[in-house]
């Protein structure tokens, strides 16, 4: 009898927690508005967003449109032997790629099919649970923070075989928010070398 009720009652949290799943996901089956068509193929629209007016960065449509991560590493690499770039010629120009792929906003995954996340992110957005932080997620994006383009920067380095690091930074500004930032280093052969995709020099 008690094996019995223990069955029922799972069952039926079972079922309740399912439940939201199965109506995001027919929905989001259902929706078409999310697509945005991009010249050259469908980007989602929280993919690939327009780009902020009297923005100084150097962003270049063209390579923003790469959106995955093979094409885009042979776009590079082809790039590198073309010109037969070598030691910190290469982290130099990776760091040029990512600054025209990006312009700076923070991007994040879809959570349409994942209640749970959604929730989490709305009562507890001092965490970020939905910012994208997989380099599949990010190659698709056209816009990122100084985390993400890090991110990316990294992904790339290191298939050249370049010891790299990571920092992280915050600065206390009186009267003012404070600024925490977010870049990577290259080891270039005894020296260090600071890379910031994110920030354009000025």
């Amino acid at each position: 009898m008690k094996i019995s009720f223990l069955y029922k009652f799972f069952l039926v949290i079972g079922i309740v927690v399912l439940l939201p799943f199965v109506y995001l996901n027919i929905s989001k089956m259902v929706s078409d508005d999310t697509i945005l068509t991009v010249q050259e193929g469908s980007l989602s629209s929280n993919n690939f967003l327009a780009v902020p007016k009297g923005t100084i960065e150097i962003y270049d449509e063209k390579i923003a449109k790469i959106d995955n991560l093979d094409d885009l590493k042979s776009f590079v690499d082809d790039e590198i032997q073309k010109n037969n770039f070598e030691g910190i010629d290469i982290p130099i120009y990776i760091d040029d790629i990512v600054r025209r792929k990006y312009f700076h906003q923070t991007a994040y995954i879809s959570a349409d099919t994942n209640w749970i996340l959604k929730g989490a992110d709305y009562f507890f957005p001092e965490f970020f649970f939905l910012s994208a932080m997989d380099p599949k997620d990010l190659i698709k994006k056209n816009h990122g923070s100084c985390s993400q383009q890090s991110i990316i920067f990294q992904e790339f380095i290191k298939d050249y075989k370049f010891e790299y690091a990571s920092i992280g930074f915050g600065i206390s500004i009186p009267d003012q928010m404070d600024f925490s930032h977010f870049v990577s280093a290259v080891k270039i052969g005894g020296d260090w070398f600071y890379f910031d995709s994110n920030l354009e020099p000025v």
